[in-house]
């Protein structure tokens, strides 16, 4: 039998290496983005190489709990494994499969040879009779001294912060999650818990409300501000747990504020000279630090005596203040890629910089809470495309520096996290990424499941063939596939680090344009072959642009500038432009200025758009050179022309409805085609994905994916 790969921290088969501690796997001394589910399972394979281990060992060590859904994600891990080491079911190289057995890896499997040089200590003689000299008491003083470090240090490497069990809290999935991959801002709404309750927010059709539920688990109870905006977040909870700290917006057109809402009951209320994006209290609740886009501020928890004490790069958020109330540590979003660091500063400003707990270029932190005493510091990592929470311990006897220990690492993404009052449950969010995708019959109004188990979020079909091309999205990661409609003979045209949003097939659907990003670089439109290829830039690097579309002839592709608002957003007035596919030369469509979004219409003639805050459509005509208003609402998101060129097809949002829409081209006149509301009981949101064709068009849904947990927590 092969020796169990479990007894060594790396392992080696062909040109692979895999960190069974880190999580880490390397390919020819090259690390590769590969982590969570497949890594586990990997890992269990690597533990008994040449042995079978079955679908129900996995599931047991992996999937206790029966509301994952086993077949799908043991199925998804194991392709991934494929993937990532170029192996096959046909021709395994690697991994065998068993039918109705389970699993083999069936590779050479190599482990580094590690010798352990033993110590052997001289006894000293306490009975002899001849008394001992000076020297002799020096080294029984060294060794006693070396004894005791090395008690202190074996105590300080065997026991480390562990989980040692779970309970679900939530079964309703509404509990506000991941919004990768395009979470500029911090999307993560916090947790709170006053010891009987853990406060959250939740998220019903696509508008964020706060509730809380027993730490003992129950039934979700609703907490109502009586506003009509779109989301109120959590943001912190004072000291006495008497007060959460929300951030919200009275109306859908208002500003979003920080408003004070009581524990017990009662009306939510502004404190005068305290607003901004986010903030929390001191530990003895007598001060409040806010941050109000790049500033820091710090004032009485009344909102007297308010100065400024610092002026970050970017928007602050998940504020908090250590248990000493010396420090101050924040989350800083840069707003270029996207990525979140930690930051800590003193109370008055001063000594302000970066951290990095984890010493790891490739991994983002943020989003950090102290347990009680300031032991340990609890963050979170977004590591290989997966989030977990981390713990760094700063306050005990150690002879050495601590390091970051990860405490979650199950098959659920692990958003926030919280340590109860007394220390002893770490309260989290666990979610999985679900969306669903669906055709709809545009004469009968009937959905049907399309792609069953494909996470795309955009798909398009490409002319004149039987084929498709769809974004596939993975919490920050995505890819551009084509494939057959059923799903068959797929084929990857664009690999991370590039993260593409929209995509438009060329009219001879030989080319797919595509609005793409690459890390720390501006929103571009690039283009690559529909049957595989290389990618070429077709605008440049100095403006984000986004929402490609066809001229009708395929010899020009126009588009829109970002809007500061959106993710990695322009930093100029927005307009819409039209770039020659031959030779790049870049021309800007009359009056544009303020519009993105466009789409060209089927006979070339008209333009649509939508204005800088999506609460307009813009109709311009070639052959006056004018705009005009077609229509207005309260948001709209991306239209798309019925194929006759007679309708434009468009989804809009407002606080409480989603709807499709389809407004005529003549005279603006708009018609409700269907309540989005109505389509999916399950789903929280649905959203047009597709141009519409004759008789249907696609519909994305996302599915409720986060609940809470208890934790079991142990703290040495």
């Amino acid at each position: 039998m092969a020796e169990s790969a479990s007894q060594h921290r790396c392992v080696r088969f062909g040109e692979f290496e895999a960190d069974l501690r880190t999580g880490e796997l390397h390919k020819n001394g090259v690390r590769q983005r590969f982590s969570g589910q497949p890594f586990q399972v990997l890992s269990i394979l690597l533990e008994r190489p040449g042995e079978v281990v079955s679908r129900e060992e996995l599931q047991r060590r992996l999937w206790p709990d029966t509301f994952v859904d086993v077949e799908r994600n043991l199925n998804t891990a194991i392709n991934k494994i494929r993937e990532i080491l170029g192996d096959s079911a046909e021709s395994p190289k690697f991994v065998e499969t068993l039918p109705r057995r389970g699993y083999r890896f069936i590779a050479p499997v190599e482990a580094p040879s590690i010798e352990e040089n033993g110590m052997t200590l001289a006894g000293v003689d306490l009975a002899a009779k001849r008394p001992m000299r000076p020297l002799r008491y020096l080294a029984a003083a060294m060794l006693l001294a070396g004894s005791a470090v090395a008690a202190i240090w074996l105590v300080s490497v065997t026991r480390v912060p562990r989980i040692t069990g779970s309970t679900r809290l939530t079964f309703t999935g509404q509990v506000a999650g991941p919004h990768y991959p395009f979470a500029w801002t911090e999307t993560f709404p916090g947790l709170a818990t006053d010891g009987g309750r853990v406060y959250y927010t939740y998220v019903d059709w696509d508008r964020g409300s706060l509730a809380y539920v027993s730490t003992a688990g129950g039934d979700q109870v609703a907490m109502p501000l009586g506003f009509t905006g779109f989301e109120d977040t959590l943001r912190h909870i004072s000291p006495d747990g008497s007060t959460l700290l929300v951030s919200a917006a009275s109306t859908s057109a208002a500003p979003a504020h920080l408003w004070f809402v009581p524990t017990a009951g009662g009306g939510p209320r502004r404190i005068a000279n305290i607003d901004g994006q986010d903030g929390a209290w001191s530990a003895d609740g007598r001060r409040i630090v806010f941050a109000h886009g790049s500033e820091l501020f710090v004032a009485d928890s009344d909102g007297a005596n308010v100065h400024k004490i610092a002026t970050v790069s970017g928007q602050a958020f998940w504020l908090r203040w250590s248990p000493d109330s010396a420090r101050i540590r924040f989350t800083l979003v840069d707003p270029k890629n996207g990525k979140s660091t930690l930051w800590e500063c003193k109370t008055d400003g001063t000594d302000l910089h970066p951290l990095s707990l984890l010493r790891d270029d490739l991994a983002e932190e943020c989003c950090g809470e102290w347990t009680k005493g300031g032991r340990y510091f609890l963050f979170r990592v977004f590591r290989n495309n997966h989030p977990d929470i981390w713990a760094l311990r700063e306050r005990g006897l150690s002879l050495f520096p601590a390091h970051p220990v990860r405490l979650t690492q199950g098959p659920l993404d692990s958003i926030d996290a919280v340590p109860s009052v007394d220390g002893r449950k770490l309260l989290t969010l666990e979610a999985q990424e679900r969306s669903e995708l669906h055709k709809l019959d545009l004469r009968t109004r009937q959905l049907s499941l399309y792609l069953p188990g494909f996470a795309a979020t955009d798909v398009r079909r490409i002319p004149g063939t039987d084929a498709i091309v769809y974004i596939e999205s993975h919490g920050r990661e995505t890819k551009v596939w084509r494939c057959r409609e059923d799903g068959s003979e797929r084929l990857q045209l664009t690999a991370p680090p590039l993260l593409v949003f929209r995509i438009a097939p060329s009219p001879d659907g030989k080319q797919i344009a595509l609005m793409g990003k690459m890390p720390d670089q501006n929103w571009r439109i690039y283009l690559v072959p529909s049957g595989g290829g290389a990618l070429r830039a077709l605008t440049s690097e100095a403006q984000a642009v986004a929402d490609p579309t066809w001229s009708p002839d395929g010899s020009e592709i126009m588009f829109g500038a970002v809007p500061d608002w959106w993710p990695g957003g322009a930093t100029m007035t927005p307009s819409v432009s039209i770039v020659s596919v031959k030779t790049a030369q870049t021309r800007v469509v009359p009056g544009s200025n303020n519009l993105w979004s466009p789409r060209w219409s089927p006979d070339g003639r008209y333009v649509i758009a939508m204005n800088a805050d999506a609460t307009k459509l813009m109709l311009f005509d070639f052959h006056t050179l004018r705009w005009t208003d077609l229509t207005s609402g309260q948001g709209y998101d991306f239209p798309e022309w019925y194929p006759t060129g007679e309708y434009v097809y468009v989804t809009e949002g407002s606080s409480n409805q989603t709807r499709l829409m389809r407004v005529r081209r003549a005279d603006g006149k708009e018609e409700e085609v269907l309540d989005l509301g109505s389509l999916s009981p399950k789903s929280q949101v649905c959203w047009m994905i597709t141009p519409p064709e004759k008789e249907s068009l696609l519909v994305s849904c996302a599915v409720p994916n986060g609940d809470l947990y208890a934790l079991d927590l142990d703290l040495p």
